[in-house]
Formats: structure tokens, sequence, C-alpha cells
């Protein structure tokens, strides 16, 4: 199993290992200057496996060549920011018009013969007299259970055993 050693930073070290101006300790300070940051060989390095690419160094001392960052930018970076800006002016913009057009739109209520008989039908399926808090079932299927009791002969009934029964005596009437 592997053991791990538990790593210790006592202020006082810390405060010894700077330096006046120093922002880390000295060795952290040589580190940050190494050749494997700043992207050239130094002493012992013999291969260019830990260099990095120009295109993937980061530049931490300002713009590069004094420029400035937009003049630094290709111009493929820079179609790129613009395509960007648009796209996001132009989400802004779609947000804007469908927040206009939710609150202008008013709800719209079907008044038509079918929708009212519908409601109705599902109105008068509802028990209100029951809490539908204890006994949700009888809420909402009590009406159509006291309209429609099972009858003889059947073991259940329900909404298509009725209407075909309905469907059996228009046909019996027709024939």
């Amino acid at each position: 199993m592997s053991t791990y050693k538990r790593a210790t930073l006592d202020e006082e070290d810390l405060v010894d290992a700077l330096s006046e101006g120093d922002v880390y300790p000295n060795h952290l300070q040589d580190l940050l200057r190494s050749p494997l940051l700043l992207g050239s060989e130094g002493p012992g390095l013999t291969s260019s496996l830990f260099r990095l690419p120009p295109a993937l160094q980061v530049n931490f001392r300002g713009p590069r060549n004094g420029q400035r960052c937009w003049a630094a930018r290709t111009p493929v970076e820079k179609r790129l920011v613009v395509l960007v800006a648009l796209l996001a002016v132009a989400v802004v913009a779609c947000l804007g018009v469908l927040g206009i057009q939710y609150r202008t739109r008013t709800p719209s209520v079907c008044l038509s013969e079918a929708c009212i008989s519908v409601t109705s039908s599902i109105l008068s399926s509802m028990d209100p007299t029951v809490d539908p808090c204890q006994d949700f079932f009888t809420y909402a299927c009590g009406g159509w259970i006291k309209a429609n009791p099972v009858p003889d002969g059947h073991s259940r009934w329900g909404t298509f055993s009725n209407l075909w029964e309905h469907n059996q005596a228009i046909i019996k009437h027709l024939l």
C-alpha cells in the first residue's frame, strides 16, 4: 500500500525565505524562472521534450512586443471575437422579444362546444364534497362512480364498457 509524506509549512520558514520585495519564497521564484516555464532550454535539458511550442506558451509579462491586446490578435481570432459578440447580442435580443411576447399575450380560453362538453363531463365526474388531500381517487372519480354503478352480471364497469353498451344498443336499433 502506498504511503504519503505529510508536508507542513511554518510561517517562520516562509518569512525567512522571503527577501525584501519578493512575493514567493526563493525556491519558488527560481522555479518560476526555470527554463521549462520560460520556453528556452537551460543547463541539464538536452531534449526539447519539455519545451512548449510558442503558440502554447503563456506570457505573464504583458502584451507581446509592446502591442495592444487587439493588435496582437490574428485575423481569425478577431473574426471569432466579433462573431461571438454578435451571437451574444442576438441571444439577448431574442430573449427580450420572447419576454415582451410573454407579457403581452393573453391566455386563450377555449369556448367551443367540444371544449365545454369535455369540461362538463370532467366536472360531473368529480366529487367536490371529498377532501382531495384525504382521498384523491374519490375526489377525482366519485361523481362518475355514483352516476355509473356496476351493473348486475358484470365484474367491472368503466367508460369503455359504457361506450360498448351504447354502441350495441345503436346497432341493435339499426338492424
